[in-house]
């Protein structure tokens, strides 16, 4: 609802504040400096980033995604935002968060996107149990190959996208 632009700044991260004019002469529509973000690869929150995650705090998982699956840095106050807030993660509705993990388990870049849910305090508020098995002497590596090596099976187009599968590879 509301104009292109009311929608622009609704949005939660530059680099998802994009349209493209496919009918126009506009082209790429960018009211908010997207587009350097994503050519430099950096995720800025629209509006401060306290703001915006105590409103929705699965934008963290959000944040960390664009991090692990593209190599995407985040910005500064953004990222003390993350690590300070991370707690507010399990205030989110079980449902968002659901839908979240099974993107994360059927996608190819799981081992990148739970390690930095690591890197940055969210995993062990997100998924305590995977945390600790994460951070494990003897758990963690062996966790981190399979993961790795079922990402890159998914990459090459071999590996079976069952939900129930996704999940057993983790418990």
């Amino acid at each position: 609802y509301g104009t292109l632009e009311q929608d622009a700044f609704r949005r939660d991260f530059s680099v998802n504040s994009l349209y493209f004019d496919p009918v126009g002469d506009r082209g790429i529509i960018d009211l908010v400096e997207g587009t350097r973000d994503l050519e430099n690869k950096i995720v800025r929150s629209i509006g401060p980033p306290e703001t915006r995650i105590e409103e929705d705090p699965v934008r963290m998982l959000r944040a960390l995604k664009l991090v692990g699956r593209y190599g995407f840095s985040l910005e500064a106050e953004l990222k003390e935002v993350i690590r300070s807030k991370a707690p507010q993660i399990a205030a989110a509705a079980s449902g968002r968060l659901l839908e979240e993990l099974m993107k994360i388990v059927s996608s190819a870049h799981g081992m990148a996107t739970f390690d930095t849910f690591h890197r940055h305090g969210l995993l062990e508020h997100f998924w305590p149990a995977l945390a600790n098995e994460w951070a494990g002497e003897r758990t963690g590596p062996f966790l981190r190959k399979i993961l790795e090596e079922r990402d890159r099976r998914i990459a090459a187009g071999d590996y079976s996208t069952s939900k129930a599968l996704a999940l057993g590879t983790l418990a």
